[in-house]
């Protein structure tokens, strides 16, 4: 496998170079790839009155497939009474190093984790276990923790070994099970080897364990384990390290952190007060993107299967932000190829319906309103005694109510054919399952519905339901039933109108003394039923 290919085709990187006086906060994605998209989790400082180091682990949702997030989105997780040491992150689920409590041992870092499952509301996420964590086995911290890091092979911790003399003068660890066993020995011999005197940090490269640190002949350079011998290799019992020089920077950084989305290889620092993005093109680098006043502590989130940096911090005043969590919490979005800034304000917010759906539902409400008063106040009761031709009597209620439900069920089938969406994506109004059509489904129905009706009573006098249980519809004219066959367009449209818009009060005006609902009064219409006069009569003698 060509080097410099495997050190650019990097599918998730996070590490940090520590050279300047800004703080990092604990900042993980997971391998896309592994078990679905990519996730990512920045713990946010959320102090109160009684624990000024309280913190809030916030959660980037996922922005790919069809149900992705919406640019700039965030969630809060759980909040914490003590900030994380490191974080990182696998698949759906992020692994937390804590500092033990005063009263335990403190040669070793507690391992928390928890995992967001996605509920049936649309964009909404839980997380497990609730109310608590898993714990996993504690990481003893030997010399000090270099760093953590989710991979496709799992997590994996570097400590300095607590020998001087010790093999490579680290150990490589990964969460298996119960244990952390040791694994890869560190590339630390000879001028290829890392810099244990100078900043080394840990992350991921092309869903494997990386490190970023200055080698010992000189130079900054990438180190990534691989399970087969490479060119500029070290070898180990257990994969191999290889190495690539990385090139200097045209800027005088402050603090540099390198980070690889997809194919694309880049490095953030900072220029003064400026958050900037260099992308590695063809062995130098080139800036991409920048912005002034980000906060003193910011979390960089890099999704590797969007191809996106998404940097999080706190400021100050309440601008918006993560529900329930911190209110200040600001976005800041970056396509990692191009520099396109995709968010850039306030975390964003979400809940069950989306924009799109509360404008169909704001449009349904206003609609609603205005049939209220152009036809339920204005029009009023009707308590006048219509004139029926010869043969005719009103409908009974029950068989006009369930007229009502076949008329429903054919606009459902027919939203169902011209769309392939089926009846409960189309009445799953909170979209409490994957395919949930929102307030859009009912919107269907009721203009389906609506032409359906209406042509059917303008031109045939009945609907599909009525029709199928012997009843029909006709024009009034002052208090005198017209017995002809169709309402006209006019007549059929208004009383549509309020049948499909209003059905509550389409459903009460049934059981009024005059059996008319408040469409029938609005457009000079009656349901009727036909019999035969002279049987009738001789029933009754």
């Amino acid at each position: 496998m060509n080097v410099n290919r495997a050190m650019m085709l990097v599918g998730l990187v996070v590490w940090v170079c520590a050279l300047g006086a800004r703080a990092d906060l604990p900042a993980a994605g997971s391998v896309s790839g592994v078990a679905g998209p990519s996730h990512g989790w920045v713990v946010l400082p959320d102090p109160n009155p009684r624990n000024e180091r309280a913190t809030m682990l916030a959660h980037v949702a996922p922005r790919a497939g069809s149900h992705g997030a919406t640019d700039g989105l965030l969630y809060p997780a759980m909040r914490f009474e003590q900030p994380a040491v490191a974080i990182a992150a696998v698949s759906d689920r992020v692994y937390m190093l804590f500092d033990p409590p005063p009263e335990r041992d403190s040669g070793s870092l507690e391992v928390l984790s928890l995992r967001a499952v996605r509920t049936p509301i649309a964009g909404m996420y839980a997380y497990e276990p609730r109310g608590r964590l898993d714990a996993h086995r504690s990481l003893p911290r030997r010399g000090g923790l270099l760093g953590v890091a989710g991979t496709s092979e799992g997590v994996f911790a570097v400590v300095r070994s607590d020998d001087p003399g010790g093999v490579g003068g680290a150990v490589v660890s990964r969460l298996s099970g119960s244990a952390w066993d040791e694994v890869t020995p560190f590339p630390t011999d000879g001028e290829s080897g890392v810099d244990l005197q100078r900043s080394v940090d840990v992350g991921t490269i092309d869903g494997r364990l990386g490190i970023v640190g200055y080698a010992r002949g000189g130079g900054l350079s990438v180190w990534v384990r691989s399970v087969e011998p490479g060119p500029g290799s070290e070898n180990g019992d257990a994969g191999v390290w290889i190495r690539r020089g990385l090139a200097s920077f045209p800027e005088d950084v402050s603090r540099v952190r390198f980070m690889g989305v997809g194919s694309v290889l880049v490095a953030v620092g900072w220029l003064g007060s400026s958050l900037n993005y260099w992308t590695d093109i063809g062995g130098d680098w080139y800036r991409i993107a920048a912005r002034d006043e980000c906060g003193e502590s910011v979390g960089i989130v890099p999704l590797g299967d969007v191809g996106r940096v998404v940097a999080v911090w706190t400021g100050e005043g309440n601008e918006g932000g993560v529900e329930s969590g911190p209110a200040s919490a600001r976005v800041w979005e970056v396509s990692a190829s191009t520099g396109l800034v995709l968010h850039d304000g306030a975390a964003a917010r979400r809940g069950p319906l989306s924009t799109q759906d509360f404008r169909a539902l704001v449009v349904l409400l206003v609609g609603a309103t205005t049939a209220v008063l152009l036809f339920v106040i204005r029009i009023g009761d009707d308590s006048g005694v219509l004139t029926l031709p010869r043969g005719v009597a009103l409908a009974p209620s029950g068989r006009r109510v369930a007229a009502s439900v076949i008329d429903l069920c054919v606009a459902v089938g027919a939203v169902w054919l011209l769309t392939g969406a089926s009846p409960g994506q189309q009445l799953d109004v909170l979209k409490l399952t994957p395919g949930g059509m929102g307030v859009m489904g009912l919107v269907d129905i009721v203009v389906v519905g609506f032409f359906a009706g209406t042509i059917a009573e303008a031109f045939f006098g009945c609907s599909i339901g009525k029709g199928l249980l012997g009843c029909e519809v006709l024009p009034v004219v002052g208090r005198e039933t017209i017995d002809r066959r169709g309402l006209g367009l006019l007549r059929a449209a208004t009383r549509n109108a309020v049948k499909w818009a209003l059905p509550p009060a389409a459903m009460l005006g049934l059981f009024e003394a005059g059996g008319r609902h408040r469409g029938d009064v609005a457009a000079g219409a009656v349901v009727v039923e036909r019999f035969d006069p002279e049987e009738r009569s001789v029933r009754e003698e």
